[in-house]
């Protein structure tokens, strides 16, 4: 999958760049100047553009209007750094097939959903339009999962054990979810739970999350050898 991606600033280009240039499916080509990108993306055959709105000598609107009228018809994601400014132009994005304005700083989760959504019409890029959309949704978790395991900690150190379990039980749901509940991770997350009981004077309760977190890790080992 081809895309080029157009920004005035080196740095926030290099940033797009060790997200997506990694990927074997994908071949990113970076140019700052809007010219520049107006003639590629007219020439070329790239399946998708990222252009920012301000772009060196040609912003990224005019550039859009350019591809257009070249009779491209390649899906546009536009980042802007002042929300005002691409609304102001809203209508005519629509109008120039603009799927989404990108708001900078451009964070990860965002960029993987935009360019999944902008792909799920290319019927050649459905599957890497839907790897794009679970990357994106695991690295949410993950994060969300490692905001928990911190929260859970700094509520343990504070002897504030009942609150502790709710968030580890929580947490021990959320890794079910991502790895499977036959996986060493959830199991990890059973032990902890249990160690939360078992600091909170819940014994039985303890007991019965370690010998449930024992029967997991059997059951991973067992997964991996067959």
């Amino acid at each position: 999958m081809d895309i080029l991606i157009a920004d005035p600033d080196p740095n926030i280009l290099s940033g797009y760049l060790d997200i997506l240039g990694h990927r074997d499916e994908m071949s990113p080509t970076p140019v700052q100047d809007g010219f520049e990108a107006t003639e590629m993306l007219v020439a070329g055959r790239f399946d998708v553009a990222l252009l920012d709105l301000r772009l060196l000598h040609c912003d990224g609107l005019a550039c859009a209007r350019e591809v257009r009228a070249g009779g491209k018809e390649m899906p546009i994601v536009m980042t802007a750094s002042v929300p005002p400014l691409a609304e102001a132009y809203a209508s005519e994005l629509g109008t120039l097939g603009v799927t989404e304005v990108l708001w900078k700083p451009v964070d990860f989760v965002s960029l993987l959903y935009a360019l999944s959504r902008a792909l799920e019409g290319q019927r050649r890029h459905r599957d890497l339009s839907g790897q794009l959309a679970e990357e994106a949704e695991a690295f949410q978790l993950q994060q969300f999962s490692n905001r928990m395991g911190s929260r859970v900690h700094v509520l343990r150190n504070r002897g504030q054990f009942h609150d502790a379990i709710a968030v580890a039980k929580r947490l021990r749901s959320l890794i079910g979810y991502q790895s499977g509940i036959d996986s060493l991770d959830f199991a990890t997350a059973t032990t902890d739970l249990g160690g939360l009981y078992l600091a909170a004077g819940h014994h039985e309760k303890a007991s019965q999350m370690f010998s449930e977190a024992a029967s997991i890790r059997h059951r991973a080992h067992w997964k991996k050898l067959n």
